[in-house]
């Protein structure tokens, strides 16, 4: 798989760690791989395609070395991705180009993700049981993972 913003300058992109910390930075063109490697401090990394425009690369060994990224998978869950938590440092990327290139994340996007993990949706509250699924959320503060649905607590 290439990762390489066709443009030269490199490929803008968003590192979300376990702890909420949101850095942008940006991965050297020609060894954007390697700048994932170094974000997330792996040596082997898988995409999560999160739709046609944004990718989200995790630690392949993530879930043995690394602990829960609440806002990964909160971000995650956002498209629809609710069977599982995500570990580790991830980097955000946008899509792939139709070479298979690694494209940059668009600043629209950039802020839209930092919006999404910096502010609780509208009217969540603190529900006692999730809508949702059913389960109990007794104390559960915003932001954690109610495994298995799209429910924000």
């Amino acid at each position: 798989m290439s990762t390489n913003e066709s443009a030269g300058r490199g490929v803008a992109a968003l590192v979300i760690h376990p702890d909420c910390t949101l850095v942008e930075v940006l991965l050297e063109a020609g060894r954007v791989l390697e700048g994932m490697y170094g974000a997330i401090g792996c040596r082997c990394v898988d995409v999560v395609r999160l739709d046609d425009s944004m990718d989200m690369w995790v630690d392949d060994e993530g879930m043995l070395v690394g602990e829960v990224n609440r806002p990964a998978t909160r971000l995650a869950r956002s498209c629809g991705f609710v069977w599982q938590p995500y570990f580790g440092v991830v980097v955000v990327t946008g899509g792939a180009d139709r070479d298979g290139n690694t494209v940059s994340l668009a600043a629209a996007q950039m802020a839209e993700v930092r919006g999404l993990l910096t502010e609780p949706p509208a009217g969540l509250g603190r529900p006692e049981v999730c809508a949702e699924c059913g389960h109990r959320h007794l104390g559960a503060e915003w932001g954690s993972i109610c495994v298995g649905c799209p429910c924000p607590v």
